[in-house]
């Protein structure tokens, strides 16, 4: 019996040195933290709660993580989100998201803290050479680009990746991710915030950047005003920043968007100066649609849904943005979601531009409808067609937002801005 003792003495003494080192996570995957959705957030009833959450564990390990997630290759104790079907191509904006992701899914998967310590070293191995708080935005055959400065998203959602990650595994382990966290925002608040305080720019080459114009510019699919209320609780200095960008950035939306449509545009110039903000001008940036609906903007909706489905109780400006952008949807569908397709001119008709589907523009519509209980249909729908898409052998960008979308829709997702 003394033996017995000793022995289960020991194991518990092994244990505890290993759980020092790579600790369990306290809100493993289906037991997110309790009463953090606000209080009319709906959700699916398609299928059964369990049935929906076999969903997104089959979507996690046969349509992401097998596809996308790929460790040792640029390195041994290293990880990135590929986005090109071969090489080794990734995006700062792609870590975050996998960074995001292995979170969430701690406790499902058993390898989530492993594959965060190493999408850590990796951030770690690719700092941005403008400010090194920052991640550079691209890596080719796990080299940075010339251009190795950074992107407002990655950067946002890689800081808020650690503070999940610290409410999940603690701050005693290898590496102290609070720390980390901070780092990050220490990067958002010198060089992404504008010199007015009041948008968050391009990346941290916009403050120096020659073009006028992007010294004032803002991409919408940047504004994660959920992100920025967990950096003002979680992290010291910037509160007020943080406080004024938000409220800043909703009025421009506001003020921006399509008065018939609701839809706002990939970017907005003179995003700085209520009174002058506008849609951008063609190729302003990247495409010929940077001052419509399209591959950046199609994101809006799964940001400020996240931001309605934890806050519109407190802060209902979302669903002032959200309403009109989903009433516009059901009316131009039929309320079919099939009938979604891949961008829309900012007129007021809402011309469209791609005339494909694609669940970049389809899966974040689900997360702005779980605001409104009157949606549950058009949830209901959206949920169907989401389960019931068509897998490619390859599509990081769409694969990911709606693999994201998912976590919210179901219940999975959780924010530091509640602990």
């Amino acid at each position: 019996m003394y033996m017995t003792g000793v022995a289960l003495c020991t194991v518990v003494v092994v244990l505890s040195q290993c759980i020092a080192v790579l600790a369990a996570p306290r809100y493993p995957f289906g037991s997110p933290p309790a009463n953090q959705y606000a209080p009319n957030t709906i959700f699916p009833t398609a299928y059964s709660p369990k049935a929906r959450k076999r969903q997104v564990k089959e979507f996690y390990d046969t349509r992401w993580k097998s596809k996308y997630l790929r460790r040792g290759v640029c390195g041994a104790g290293t990880a990135f989100t590929q986005v090109q079907d071969g090489g080794s191509m990734t995006f700062s904006e792609a870590h975050g998201y996998g960074m995001m992701i292995t979170v969430f899914m701690a406790g499902y998967d058993a390898d989530a803290h492993d594959v965060f310590n190493e999408m850590v070293h990796y951030w770690q191995a690719h700092p941005s050479q403008l400010n090194p708080k920052c991640m550079a935005w691209k890596q080719v055959n796990c080299k940075d680009v010339t251009d190795a400065n950074s992107a407002t998203d990655g950067d946002l959602d890689i800081a808020y990746a650690f503070l999940l990650a610290s409410a999940q595994w603690g701050d005693d382990g290898v590496h102290n991710y609070k720390q980390h966290a901070q780092t990050a925002f220490e990067c958002v608040l010198e060089s992404i915030v504008d010199e007015t305080q009041r948008i968050l720019l391009l990346g941290d080459w916009g403050k120096i950047a020659g073009n006028y114009a992007y010294r004032h510019a803002t991409r919408t699919s940047d504004f994660m005003p959920d992100h920025l209320r967990a950096f003002k609780k979680q992290l010291t200095g910037g509160s007020s920043t943080m406080s004024s960008v938000i409220s800043h950035t909703y009025q421009v939306f506001s003020k921006v968007r399509q008065s018939k449509t609701g839809l706002v545009p990939d970017f907005i110039i003179n995003a700085d100066d209520l009174n002058v903000a506008s849609k951008a001008y063609p190729y302003f940036l990247e495409a010929a649609y940077d001052g419509d609906y399209n591959y950046n903007a199609c994101r809006v909706p799964l940001r400020l849904g996240i931001d309605c489905a934890f806050h519109s109780n407190t802060n209902p400006e979302c669903l002032n943005i959200l309403q009109k952008m989903n009433a516009f949807f059901r009316g131009k569908t039929g309320t079919r979601p099939k009938r979604i397709k891949a961008g829309y001119k900012m007129n007021r008709r809402g011309k469209v531009i791609g005339r494909y589907q694609s669940m970049a523009f389809t899966a974040p519509l689900g997360v702005s409808a779980m605001s409104d209980p009157d949606q549950q249909k058009w949830l209901d729908k959206l949920w169907y067609v989401l389960v019931d898409a068509p897998e490619f052998s390859f599509a990081y960008y769409e694969d990911t937002l709606q693999f994201l979308s998912m976590l919210v829709i179901n219940g999975h997702w959780w924010t530091p801005a509640l602990l």
